[in-house]
């Protein structure tokens, strides 16, 4: 897994920005796709075929986009003005390098030094939407020669291997998802024909989740993402959600739905049956485009295979080599088996 979630992760594409990352993943896919579409807004749609067609379409979801920022005009000073893509938290992103994606023009965000404002003006995060992005630029001029209205702005941090088995990158738990099923694509021998889905836009409440509901009308959908692990200091053991280490996270609900009970049963079975560990999140931990793809059109069994990430959201969100290859083992062998539990 660590050559897909490299690749993938160091593609840029922040929300509406996602291009990039569907010209790969469709790149790659050509070989063994039985056909390759995109919609309106930037979802991809490529179809492989199985053993069997499905009464229904049996989906596999993963999103594309990244956190980060939309850039907005320069500021007089030279900063630029940024609009962010929702689920953003300040504390997360102040004092990081960010980068204008596909280009190499680079800047940080950060705050006022204590040196001016004296330690009261430590005790309150800035809202997002006072943020700016430091370029180096001297004035107004400089700031628009750099950056234009419009580009996406993403973090700065590259892959890599560090720790014991740990991957670090900007977009490893963004493209976690993508970097499972494009393996699948590669690799599978599937039962049933599968509709891979890499949805646009799903941090904008999962517009593109929506639409390609609506449009594939799936009886089945296995959503592929990340799970945050909040098992590192300071957070109390009902808050952890799940753990790095302990293996394959099977949710049994998420805020936008509640996952498919005969579903999950079926995909933990197969775990066990196969030797793959599976944890269970605690409570209505995140949310992924499960909830849209569950219950617009006719409706669909929906289920959710993860691998901790530790960091959401911060531009250094890292996972174990392990849960990655079990998540992807686990995914291999829902597509593989036959699926007397569809109806």
């Amino acid at each position: 897994m660590r050559e897909y979630l490299k690749a993938l992760s160091e593609i840029d594409g922040v929300s509406g920005r996602e291009e990039r990352v569907a010209d790969f993943i469709a790149e790659r896919a050509k070989p063994y796709a039985a056909s390759i579409e995109r919609d309106v807004l930037k979802n991809l749609f490529i179809l492989k075929k199985g053993a069997r067609t499905p009464e229904r379409p049996i989906v596999f979801a993963a999103s594309m986009d990244e956190w980060g920022f939309v850039a907005d005009e320069a500021k007089d000073s030279g900063a630029i003005n940024l609009s962010y893509v929702d689920g953003m938290d300040p504390k997360a992103v102040i004092g990081k390098r960010f980068r204008v994606a596909g280009g190499e023009a680079r800047g940080i965000i950060s705050v006022v030094s204590q040196h001016l404002t004296g330690k009261s003006g430590t005790d309150k995060v800035p809202e997002l939407r006072d943020l700016t992005l430091d370029v180096g630029a001297k004035n107004k001029d400089g700031g628009k020669a750099v950056v234009k209205p419009g580009d996406g702005i993403v973090y700065d941090y590259p892959f890599t291997e560090f720790g014991e088995g740990f991957y670090r990158g900007k977009a490893v738990d963004a493209r976690l998802g993508c970097a499972i099923l494009l393996r699948l694509i590669e690799e599978a021998d599937p039962a049933y024909d599968i509709q891979f889905i890499f949805t646009a836009s799903s941090r904008i409440e999962h517009r593109g989740a929506e639409v390609a509901a609506r449009r594939i009308d799936p009886g089945i959908v296995i959503v592929a993402a990340a799970a945050a692990a909040g098992d590192v200091p300071p957070q109390k053991k009902v808050e952890r959600s799940c753990a790095v280490g302990k293996g394959v996270v099977l949710g049994l609900k998420e805020y936008g739905t509640i996952y498919s009970r005969e579903l999950r049963t079926h995909i933990e079975a197969l775990a066990a049956k196969n030797g793959i560990a599976t944890q269970t999140r605690s409570g209505m931990r995140g949310e992924s485009d499960a909830g849209q793809l569950h219950h617009y059109a006719s409706g669909a069994k929906v289920a959710g295979i993860g691998a901790p990430v530790r960091y959401v959201g911060t531009g250094n969100p890292i996972v174990h080599k392990d849960d990655v290859e079990a998540a992807y083992r686990l995914a291999k062998v829902c597509a593989e088996e036959e699926l007397r539990w569809q109806g």
